[in-house]
């Protein structure tokens, strides 16, 4: 197998975060072990075009290591104040592992593009301002409380469009 670049900047994320003291991280090491073992799955089934692995790893180079990066920080900066914070993590952790369970490589792949970033913004989506965060560290990721709430609002709309059939029966 080749040596990919995604893999390897991983493996590096998890000794650096498995050797923290912060216990928020440990959550998202088993997080990363999951992406790991997906992408092991996906650059190891011969079923999978080798060009389709480079793509992916060509995009994971150019934005999925900015987005482990972002989701990285804003365990860091907000853990703390994340109502739920390991159900969030469980929650994409269940789907992924779903997808492994099934053998459905193209699934897997589709997690493994958008999985970092989904994960940043539900985190960043459930802080709980009410604990003493100061609002102006929020603004960092370009989101104010009023933004947030916005953000939320159309984010329920547009899912109650997509899938109003489906909650419907």
């Amino acid at each position: 197998m080749k040596n990919y670049v995604s893999i390897e900047y991983i493996k590096n994320k998890m000794e650096i975060l498995f050797e923290s003291p912060d216990k928020k991280y440990l959550k998202l090491v088993s997080f990363l072990a999951l992406y790991l073992k997906s992408l092991l799955f996906i650059f190891e089934n011969p079923e999978i075009d080798i060009k389709e692995k480079e793509i992916f790893d060509e995009w994971f180079e150019e934005k999925g290591k900015q987005y482990l990066n972002d989701l990285i920080e804003v365990v860091q900066r907000y853990g703390k104040h994340v109502e739920n914070f390991d159900a969030v993590i469980d929650y994409y952790m269940f789907y992924l592992e779903d997808a492994m369970e099934n053998n459905d490589s193209y699934e897997i792949i589709d997690w493994l593009y958008e999985i970092f970033k989904s994960v940043k913004n539900r985190l960043l989506e459930r802080i709980n301002v009410g604990k003493g965060l100061d609002l102006n560290e929020v603004t960092k990721f370009e989101f104010t409380f009023q933004e947030k709430l916005d953000n939320i609002n159309e984010n329920v709309f547009e899912t109650c469009e997509i899938n109003a059939g489906f909650y419907l029966y």
